[in-house]
């Protein structure tokens, strides 16, 4: 066997050597990936969980509370407008 040849036989073996490798890898990062998507699905099922047990029940005291916010923010301007006022006669 010629050098050339030896070369290249040790080129092939070398290029089947880094696909196993490279199989190897995929697999193992596909296997991880898999993991995960799992890990994520039942991530989302405790929380979905999470929230029809024990969120769902606040939404009306969150509306509530939205609505004395709205109604506050919506006084503001006049109670500025009064303190400015107030402000200018003492002098301030």
């Amino acid at each position: 066997m010629s050098a050339a040849h030896a070369l290249a036989a040790l080129t092939a073996l070398l290029i089947v050597g880094v696909v196993v490798i490279l199989v190897v890898a995929l697999r193992e990062v596909h296997a991880r990936v898999g993991r995960i998507a799992d890990g994520l699905d039942e991530l989302g099922a405790t929380l979905e969980q999470l929230h029809e047990r024990d969120l769902d029940g606040l939404d009306g005291a969150v509306h509530e509370i939205n609505d004395h916010l709205a109604k506050v923010a919506g006084l503001l301007p006049s109670v500025i407008s009064k303190a400015s006022r107030l402000a200018v006669r003492r002098g301030a």
